[in-house]
């Protein structure tokens, strides 16, 4: 499973609605006659209170888990460990609220059939909760995959159509031959620098992102975002690596597996042990102070930016 997906239960429209059917479910399988009475709309009222309480303790658990122990690092025993845990906090706190609420309201004592009989009945919607759970994480799971795959035919599709290009602009030239594998490289680059639009989607909200105000790219909590320089970040459907091949390379550097860095992001640089280097970044509330440049890249950082240096002296 990709570790990245994160479910968006939207669940409470949902529970409003079921609730108050199973405890009325329940209400009846617990009581042999049913008249509605002072009686019925009191017990029902106080089942339904349990009810809650029961369910917002097994969200709060599933939710928790979703973070320590999400299903792609073993949904075997994610599930298990969730129907454990939520069948724990979700009984214990049904009885206590409910010991609680007949002492407070009704005066009366928690009759010995209730630990005999609704506590299964609860264990059972319990499981009828996880299930609820679990199915709607792998629907949603389900269409996050064939988004993914959808977006990588795009991609595909996108790629091959910049690739046949030249062929298309320039069919006086052989591209079969070897004189000209130069120029099919040369051609497949300029038509990539003209790649100055990112799409990017906040909430219902698809924006246009101009690649002129972008200033950097990083991974945040395993998403890529886009820095801008007014201060604003960006949530992107694509990686790093897809990214390093689609921008503008001359503006452009892979500082590290983290972090793109445009040449106005760079403030300043010092040598460090070990033939790295220490960048200094320009002041953005999303970035770090500082990234180090490894000794391996050190050299093609510094050549990087010495050329773009004197490339904008030169212009």
């Amino acid at each position: 499973m990709d570790s990245a997906f994160r479910a968006e239960y939207k669940d409470k429209p949902i529970l409003l609605i079921a609730i108050p059917l199973v405890t009325l479910i329940s209400y009846y399988l617990t009581y042999a006659e049913v008249t509605l009475n002072h009686f019925f709309f009191s017990h029902f009222c106080l089942d339904l209170l349990e009810a809650f309480g029961g369910a917002l303790a097994g969200r709060t658990i599933i939710l928790s888990l979703d973070n320590l122990y999400p299903f792609a690092a073993n949904i075997s025993k994610r599930i298990a460990l969730q129907v454990v845990l939520t069948g724990i906090a979700v009984l214990s706190s049904i009885t206590l609220l409910n010991e609680f609420l007949r002492m407070m309201i009704l005066r009366e004592v928690v009759p010995i059939s209730y630990y005999t009989h609704n506590l299964l009945i609860f264990f059972i919607w319990v499981l009828v909760f996880n299930g609820l759970y679990i199915g709607i994480y792998f629907y949603q799971y389900y269409q996050f995959v064939q988004k993914k795959v959808k977006t990588n035919l795009q991609t595909r599709e996108e790629m091959t159509s910049i690739s046949t290009i030249p062929m298309l602009k320039y069919p006086n030239i052989d591209f079969a031959s070897e004189e000209h594998h130069a120029t099919i490289h040369d051609l497949k680059e300029s038509e990539s620098k003209k790649l100055h639009k990112l799409l990017t989607k906040i909430g219902k909200q698809e924006i246009l992102l101009d690649i002129d105000e972008v200033i950097g790219f990083g991974v945040d909590d395993e998403i890529t975002w886009a820095y801008t320089s007014n201060a604003k970040r960006y949530p992107l459907d694509c990686s790093l690596d897809r990214l390093e091949e689609m921008i503008h390379s001359e503006k452009f550097f892979r500082a590290n597996r983290q972090i793109i860095i445009h040449l106005s992001l760079v403030k300043s640089i010092t040598r460090i042990e070990n033939g790295k280097l220490l960048v200094y970044l320009q002041p953005n509330k999303y970035l770090p102070e500082t990234i180090n440049i490894s000794r391996i890249k050190a050299p093609s950082f510094k050549s990087w930016y010495k050329g773009n240096i004197v490339n904008s002296v030169n212009s």
